[in-house]
């Protein structure tokens, strides 16, 4: 398997394993998705959603 798919797969396993709350974002209307949606985690990451979004670009900058 790629190194990247397995990649994106953990982020999104992390992503739904942590509410909103114990990330202590504010509550917002309906979820669309289990846990952190990816704006929320850049957020929380301090990344842009592009870095998030495509972390073979992050990773490769740095």
């Amino acid at each position: 398997m790629n190194h990247i798919v397995e990649l994106g797969e953990f982020l999104r396993s992390c992503r739904g394993r942590l509410t909103p709350a114990e990330a202590g974002m504010p509550r917002t209307s309906r979820r669309r998705v289990p846990g952190l949606r990816r704006e929320e985690l850049a957020q929380l990451a301090a990344l842009s959603v592009d870095d998030w979004t495509t972390p073979n670009a992050y990773i490769c900058s740095v």
